[in-house]
């Protein structure tokens, strides 16, 4: 009897992020962030008073990280750099120096709201990227090596009634996808365990 293989867990883990894009609602919010880190990256005038703020707040001078659509993980960690540059991004969207070329670009100023929802979004999503990092690690995994991480994965992601309608979002369509991805996963363990016992039978 032969150990399983299967597909690459950090691609399905990246796909399963994925569908976060298509949920309005998320994506909207997200897009918010988006644009003031691409209007931040572009704006000669604004990437000095970015570091002045910086500065003045006491906040590591860290670029910005903008999101690449075919990497989940981007996105992870451009809402992570903007919890870190939360203060200094309103700072500078507020400065007087900004604001008329802000109103001529038209770009929405972000708001406490997006901060809180930022919050809930990396506490919710960091496991995916742990779990990323850490079966890239592997040239390729196995379900023994697998499933334990799916477990965590399925109570992490396992909506529960304090739960807030935008952890709710983020939730449900990940782990809709993981568990139709995986749904033979427990009869192929028990294989696995067999064979594990076969194993030390001999």
């Amino acid at each position: 009897m032969s150990i399983k293989k299967i597909g690459c867990f950090a691609h399905t883990l990246n796909i399963a992020a994925q569908k976060l894009s298509t949920i309005t609602s998320v994506s909207q919010w997200a897009g918010r962030i988006r644009a003031m880190v691409v209007w931040l990256k572009r704006s000669t005038l604004a990437k000095p008073i970015l570091k002045e703020k910086q500065h003045l707040l006491g906040l590591p001078e860290h670029a910005v990280i903008l999101d690449v659509k075919t990497r989940w993980n981007s996105l992870f960690l451009m809402v992570e750099r903007f919890l870190e540059q939360f203060s200094a991004f309103q700072a500078t969207s507020m400065d007087h120096r900004l604001k008329k070329l802000m109103d001529k670009d038209r770009l929405q100023r972000i708001s406490d709201e997006d901060f809180r929802k930022a919050e809930e979004f990396v506490k919710i999503t960091k496991i995916l990227y742990t779990s990323t990092l850490c079966v890239s690690a592997e040239r390729s995994q196995n379900l023994g090596q697998i499933l334990p991480i799916l477990n965590k994965l399925q109570h992490h992601f396992t909506v529960n009634k304090e739960d807030s309608s935008f952890t709710k979002t983020i939730k449900d369509p990940i782990w809709n996808d993981l568990s139709k991805r995986y749904q033979g996963c427990s009869v192929i363990l028990l294989n696995l365990l067999l064979f594990s016992l076969e194993l030390f039978s001999d």
